[in-house]
């Protein structure tokens, strides 16, 4: 059973594969690809952003 508590290490990367599969599945002629994309950068860089504070956190 997993806790919300717990950190998976990799989870970053797990979460980039989420992202990379879902802008391959989102080819619907009605998605707005340009914003797709555009929030997809944006997720992609709050993980980018909680990397730097947990590796923060390890030299602390």
């Amino acid at each position: 059973m997993s806790s919300f508590n717990t950190f998976t290490p990799n989870l970053p990367l797990t979460a980039r594969g989420y992202l990379i599969d879902f802008l391959g599945l989102c080819t619907d002629a009605g998605t707005n690809q340009h914003e797709l994309r555009e929030v997809l950068l944006y997720l992609n860089n709050l993980i980018t952003f909680d990397e730097m504070q947990l590796q923060q956190e390890d030299e602390v």
